[in-house]
């Protein structure tokens, strides 16, 4: 699940079409949602420093509130397969920029 929007952060286009680009690459299916009630940690987040582009990701849930969430771990897989091409990507851009 790709949050484009909360309460406390609206992720920036540039940064989810590549998300989004990424994900159809590889086949993974990514569902966007936005929430209009409550926030992320990563409201929080872009307001380090300077500002840090921020979008926040992870594997739809049931029930996230409770106790007792639950994931489908094709899901959990998914989300795993899309993190890593992201992070290489990411880390090779700090590495030389």
């Amino acid at each position: 699940m790709l949050v484009l929007s909360d309460k406390s952060l609206i992720a920036p286009p540039k940064l989810t079409a590549w998300i989004e680009t990424v994900a159809a690459e590889i086949g993974v299916p990514l569902q966007a949602d936005m929430f209009s009630n409550g926030g992320t940690d990563g409201g929080a987040v872009h307001l380090t420093g300077t500002g840090v582009p921020t979008v926040v990701m992870g594997p739809a849930t049931r029930h996230g509130h409770c106790a007792a969430s639950i994931a489908d771990c094709r899901d959990i897989l998914q989300m795993q397969q899309l993190y890593l091409p992201l992070f290489n990507v990411l880390r090779v851009r700090r590495l030389f920029n």
